[in-house]
């Protein structure tokens, strides 16, 4: 999956950077595992609270319908806000979707403002915002104005383009 690949290249670039331990907290209950530096808890409960203790920071991947079937994880920001309790770092989250959108004949359309609420509510909670493409970025002031957000570049499994030292860029040589 697409969010869970970008969580783990970020964790193995923090790890060998930082030498940081990384600990995923997932929606659905499994067994603890570790690989390498990883550890893989779940659900979100006194376990991973524990697990966070004292620890630098938190990245929250925020996609709503990954902790909840109908996207309205409402017991997360209070989890949140425990886990910022315990720990003695930031929260940085990653809001990878937001909300929903349909026909009004469908749950998606009745339920987007339970969505923008819990989104908002995230947003509050944390200290530092990120999406990954401008129109997130608009979405989400939509949510809640004047709120901080970076769009950083998106995170690419394939490395950067070597390009040859005779390219032009934008029709002009270098």
């Amino acid at each position: 999956e697409g969010v869970g690949d970008y969580a783990l290249k970020l964790a193995e670039r923090l790890g060998s950077d930082h030498e940081t331990e990384t600990i995923f907290a997932a929606a659905e209950p499994s067994s603890v595992s570790r690989v390498g530096n990883f550890a893989v808890l779940a659900p979100l409960d006194a376990t991973v609270e524990r697990a966070c203790a004292n620890c630098r920071g938190i990245v929250l991947h925020y996609v709503n319908y990954g902790y909840h079937k109908r996207g309205l994880p409402g017991r997360l920001p209070s989890c949140l806000r425990r886990l910022r309790e315990v720990s003695h770092g930031r929260l940085v989250t990653i809001f990878h979707e937001l909300y929903a959108s349909s026909a009004p004949w469908r749950s998606a359309f009745w339920l987007q403002r339970w969505h923008k609420s819990i989104a908002r509510k995230i947003v509050r909670i944390s200290d530092a915002r990120v999406v990954s493409r401008e129109v997130m970025r608009d979405l989400l002031l939509h949510v809640e104005p004047g709120t901080a957000i970076a769009v950083p570049p998106v995170v690419s499994t394939l490395g950067d383009p070597q390009l040859p030292a005779d390219t032009s860029v934008c029709g002009s040589p270098h």
